[in-house]
């Protein structure tokens, strides 16, 4: 059986700010190099926050 709260939001989130300032470090910007970090970045955006509003939907159940 998986556990609930086994997934720490904390996790995408510095994975998130990982691939931000992978970006910031970009000497060349180009849609090439900007895409591939936006966008995970964007996606470990996404689960830390379903994650987070999942939880607190199991506390108010």
């Amino acid at each position: 059986m998986h556990n609930r709260t086994s997934e720490s939001p904390g996790f995408f989130g510095l994975f998130a700010l990982r691939n931000l300032l992978a970006i910031l470090a970009l000497e060349h910007y180009s849609l090439t190099t900007l895409l591939f970090p936006a966008v995970i970045a964007s996606a470990c955006g996404l689960v830390m926050a379903q994650i987070v509003a999942r939880r607190r939907g199991w506390r108010q159940a």
